[in-house]
């Protein structure tokens, strides 16, 4: 399947078929929002950023389903949730502390 793959609408994403890969959403230079159809036909969500000192380092980290919100709110959620990785990478570690409550929860990736 080629073409343009769209996640950030509900019908976008029950249109993509199930695969290892996520399907990718530009969210800025050097970040992008993931989106991967299950086999059991749910998604899940993942952001993937690029080092801004060395753009051949991808990182990636998992953000979760966001089945908590109705699907036509996961997109934002998960977007609002990339927030939390992207960053760490383009700021620093405090920015977690100016988060909403709601975000902070998300998981931060190790940084090494």
């Amino acid at each position: 399947m080629t073409g343009i793959h769209r996640i950030d609408s509900i019908s976008g994403r029950k249109k993509l078929a199930l695969r290892r890969e996520p399907y990718w959403h530009r969210v800025a230079p050097g970040q992008a929002l993931g989106y991967r159809v299950l086999s059991s036909g749910a998604g899940t969500w993942v952001a993937r950023w690029t080092n801004p000192d060395d753009s051949t380092q991808k990182n990636t980290h998992a953000l979760g389903a966001f089945t908590d919100y109705s699907e036509s709110e996961r997109f934002d959620k998960a977007r609002a949730a990339a927030v939390v990785p992207f960053g760490l990478v383009t700021f620093s570690r405090n920015v977690v502390a100016l988060l909403p409550d709601s975000l902070s929860k998300v998981a931060a990736p190790t940084m090494v």
